[in-house]
Order: structure tokens, then sequence, then C-alpha cells
């Protein structure tokens, strides 16, 4: 428990009063990526951003919105099966080369 002393507008000493904040569990994780994407847009409605932000979050985790389903789903087409041609067995040139590229998206729960 911490005390606080509160002042009045003149600068002077009003009373003590004793604060005790119990601070949510999951709270902090909750808020640290809305205030970083918030930083990060810069938006100029706050309210309308947060709004947008926990509607979607809420989306998210009830799996409502597009490609958040569950497992896998692969999905034939026409070219199911690998092309073959003479080449396949002989290195491209610079393959060796070649670097992969790797786009990571964090989840917070």
């Amino acid at each position: 428990m911490s005390t606080a002393r509160v002042n009045n507008l003149h600068g002077g000493q009003c009373h003590s009063m004793s604060l005790e904040v119990i601070v949510p569990s999951g709270l902090t994780d909750l808020l640290t990526p809305f205030v970083v994407a918030v930083l990060r847009d810069g938006p100029d409605d706050l309210v309308d951003f947060a709004a947008n932000y926990f509607n979607e979050l809420r989306e998210k985790r009830q799996g409502t919105l597009p490609g958040m389903g569950r497992g896998v789903r692969f999905v034939p087409g026409s070219d199911d099966e690998a092309m073959q041609t003479d080449s396949d067995d002989e290195p491209m040139p610079g393959e060796s080369e070649r670097k992969s590229v790797v786009s990571t998206h964090l989840l917070y729960k």
C-alpha cells in the first residue's frame, strides 16, 4: 500500500490519502501491444483507433476474422502435381546464395 499526498490548486496540502491499487492479471499484457501500436501508427482519433484495435483483438480471439480459423487448410489448384523439368536435379545459378525471408507476426495472449 502506498500513501499519496494530495495538493490543492494553490499548492497547499489538503490531506493525505492511502491508495491501494490491484492490477488485474493480464492487464499489462493486454495494454503493452496496444500502446506500441498507438506509438507506431500515431492515430488522429485515439478513441476510434482503440475501438478498432480491441474489436479486432476480440475477433481474433473468437476466430471470426478471415484466416483466423484453427488448423491448416489445403485448397487444391490446377497445379497439384509438381512440374518436372530436366534441370530439376541441377542447382540453379546462384542457388547456394539464396536467402529465405520469413515474416513473423507476434500475437500476444
